[in-house]
């Protein structure tokens, strides 16, 4: 998880925005969330992230990101 989000930051660079697409509540400690970075290239990045609370904090369990919008279910 930790290894594809860092190669990507290092080839796109840092994000200059973000849009949330959506959000799926999947019960009281599950959530995934959808959205778009922009990068100063202007490559979008698209993110699908989960969500789990643990000990009363939210904290992420899968980090996927991808390039192409239809391989991120976008």
């Amino acid at each position: 998880m930790d290894a594809q989000v860092k190669a990507a930051l290092d080839f796109y660079g840092r994000s200059v925005n973000y849009e949330i697409v959506e959000t799926t509540k999947m019960g009281n400690s599950l959530v995934r969330i959808k959205w778009i970075t922009k990068h100063k290239r202007e490559t979008p990045m698209f993110w699908n992230v989960l969500f789990y609370r643990r000990n009363g904090k939210w904290e992420p369990l899968n980090i996927l990101v991808f390039d192409d919008p239809t391989k991120a279910g976008f």
